[in-house]
């Protein structure tokens, strides 16, 4: 007899707790959301520009968008333990190698790179791939609590990293990014090693639904299905992660200060938490593709606000970003699972963010560009906007999922 969602959490709310936390201290969180606050500082330093800055973030995102699909073979496989120990460890020496750092761009970027190349471990590839495995009834729910993660750090981290850059140095901020990773690791492997130490293969309970819950039994890679999939996502995070990046220098070109440009930047963190909240627990009740589609045409809407009345309306624009971000991250978990099945859950969800993390990535050097182009963020703005609007198109006619055996 299958379990309710609410005795799902109930028995296993350590592996829940273990996942939120581990990906708040994750590369996709604390590493993501922090980079905006050090943008202004290390230009002024070291007289780099934007665009070179950007290019950190893209060269990170490609990164991620070669490695996943591994990271998520390496799991499939082995399971997560020890990949995640390695990666949280290399994200700890990275953060403390970058308080050091001098003035060469190249080092930068090449620390950069191995930190986020070697803790690639513990972005939302392996601790989805923990919660899809362990929740059926509450898999919605469980995914959208997980990535919440990433939405509360995004809250926490601004403001506490901004105040001890305006009050010491960016390399104080460093520091700071260090030392949370390093409590977010801790408690993370101390709830979830002992439960998962030998989880390698998928359980039985996921077992006997797989062969009705997967769209594919295998991952064809050459399927129009999961690359139309991926270009979804792909313009998705084009759309709306660059301005999670450039919201801070948006806000500080218009006059704002620092600090209250953070406490802006922090909203985008407010409504990432609740999408992924909301989203993954509709999407026990609802068809997944259209809780998707909707929060993209709320972030086409918060663009579009910000691009007609200014930094005066940043604050709902930032609200509406998040959103979507929150819900297309549980979205991605959810249709892997629900149109592949688990036995291939990780090469499958791999490729999917690789992809929407290349986009993320690559989000920020073409608004950077589109921004200095026009000296201006407004055609930056509306041609997100544009490519929002697409997505969103893509997302409301996506096929229903297999049905499942009753």
């Amino acid at each position: 007899m299958r379990e309710t969602a609410w005795q799902e959490l109930s028995r296993k709310w350590p592996v829940l707790l273990g996942a939120f936390l581990g990906l708040a201290g994750g590369v996709s969180s604390i590493a993501y959301y922090s980079q905006g606050l050090f943008v202004g500082p290390l230009t002024q330093t070291f007289g780099w520009s934007r665009e070179q800055m950007s290019l950190v973030t893209l060269a990170g995102g490609m990164l991620l968008a070669i490695l996943s699909p591994f990271v998520g073979t390496l799991v499939d496989r082995f399971g997560v333990v020890r990949p995640l120990l390695v990666s949280f460890c290399a994200m700890i020496v990275g953060y403390l190698v970058l308080s050091r750092i001098g003035g060469s761009f190249a080092l930068f970027l090449l620390v950069q790179l191995l930190l986020i190349g070697v803790g690639s471990a513990t972005g939302p590839v392996s601790f989805t791939r923990i919660v899809s495995e362990n929740f059926v009834a509450a898999r919605g729910f469980a995914l959208g609590a997980t990535l919440a993660g990433g939405g509360v750090m995004a809250i926490i981290a601004p403001p506490i990293i901004a105040s001890l850059i305006a009050q010491n140095s960016w390399r104080e901020g460093y520091l700071a990014v260090a030392a949370l990773v390093l409590v977010c690791s801790t408690l993370s492997l101390a709830l979830l090693v002992p439960r998962l130490r030998s989880s390698v293969s998928v359980p039985t309970a996921t077992k006997a639904e797989e062969s009705t819950d997967a769209h594919y039994r295998t991952p064809d890679l050459s399927s129009p299905f999961l690359w139309r999939l991926a270009f979804t996502f792909l313009l998705v995070a084009l759309g709306v992660g660059g301005f999670t990046f450039h919201m801070v220098p948006m806000l500080t070109d218009a006059g704002m200060d620092l600090s209250s440009a953070a406490q802006i930047q922090s909203l985008i963190g407010v409504a990432l938490l609740v999408g992924r909240l909301g989203a993954g627990a509709l999407m026990d009740r609802i068809f997944a593709p259209y809780i998707a589609a909707s929060a993209v045409l709320l972030a086409a809407l918060g663009l579009a606000i910000i691009a007609l009345f200014g930094v005066a309306a940043a604050a709902p624009g930032a609200l509406l970003i998040g959103l979507a971000l929150g819900a297309e991250g549980d979205v991605i978990g959810y249709l892997t699972a629900r149109y592949f099945g688990l036995a291939v859950y990780g090469r499958i969800y791999g490729i999917l963010y690789g992809i929407f993390a290349f986009g993320l990535g690559l989000s920020p050097l073409v608004i950077s560009r589109l921004q200095a182009m026009a000296n201006s963020y407004d055609t930056a703005l509306w041609f997100s906007c544009a490519i929002l609007l697409i997505a969103a198109v893509s997302l409301l006619t996506l096929p229903s999922f297999p049905e499942k055996a009753k």
